[in-house]
């Protein structure tokens, strides 16, 4: 058996990496017409990031607001616009990145639902895919 990934405890026999299976399902969304430059790209990498805090090297303040900017989303609150200028504020004030290997905001055992569920999707299902992954890494952030 192989170890849990130290960050989301995705514990899989597969020989990807999970940064190499978000690679694979943004090969999927590329072929989903407008999903790269919309909310289904956002909710991907955001949930993403969510989940690998530590290999991402960002800080609690960023994943935070990733949690945050994920349930506004979901609630048509912002546009994908709004989102783009809450990334440069943040990129901007310097709170995004930490050291690496620090964060430590959620332990990998809280999330339901990974990166390997979401590969279940076709360019037909992906946007309703990602959209439950968002919407269950929200639910999961804040129990």
């Amino acid at each position: 058996m192989s170890a849990p990934c130290p960050d989301c405890g995705l514990h899989d026999e597969g020989t990807l990496t999970c940064r190499e299976r978000l690679n694979s399902l943004l090969f999927i969304e590329a072929e989903v017409p407008g999903a790269a430059r919309g909310l289904p790209h956002f909710y991907a990498v955001a949930c993403f990031n969510v989940q690998h805090q530590r290999t991402m090297k960002l800080t609690d303040a960023a994943v935070q607001q990733a949690v945050t900017s994920l349930d506004d989303a979901l609630a048509g609150r912002v546009t994908i616009q709004d989102l783009l200028r809450r990334g440069r504020h943040l990129s901007r004030a310097g709170t995004l990145t930490a050291v690496p290997g620090t964060g430590t905001l959620f332990a990998p055992e809280r999330w339901s639902m990974r990166i390997t569920d979401a590969l279940g999707a076709t360019p037909a299902t992906y946007v309703d895919i990602v959209t439950a992954w968002a919407r269950q890494v929200v639910a999961d952030a804040v129990d």
